[in-house]
């Protein structure tokens, strides 16, 4: 897998995971949803001022992003009562969500409560 196929599929992963459209994402990056698209789709070249926003709003980083950082297995996790008897797939998903909680500040602006 190319370099700019692997960036766009994790692009498009990351925001998936969080639910976003790319439509929310195009309006906070002030781009076309095609640009959005594209760029999952591994057809256009993200910027790295793209690329810092985009991990940014996905609470991750540029490197993870890049594929060039793995998530990391929280010790406290292996040692969870349980997690011997979770399948690779539900371990998967324990850790991504950890990495998320630990990069998680506030939540993106599009989604703030009204005031």
């Amino acid at each position: 897998m190319s370099e700019m196929a692997l960036l766009g599929a994790n692009l498009r992963e990351a925001r998936e995971y969080l639910r976003l459209t790319p439509r929310n994402v195009a309006e906070r990056l002030e781009i076309s949803e095609e640009e959005i698209t594209a760029m999952e789709a591994g057809e256009r070249v993200v910027g790295d001022a793209e690329l810092e926003s985009l991990a940014s709003l996905y609470r991750c980083s540029a490197a993870l992003l890049r594929g060039n950082e793995a998530l990391q297995v929280p010790t406290a996790l292996v040692a969870a009562p349980g997690w011997d008897n979770l399948s690779d797939t539900d371990r998967a998903e324990v850790i991504r969500f950890a990495y998320f909680l630990q990069h998680t500040g506030r939540p993106p602006c599009f989604l703030k409560e009204d005031s």
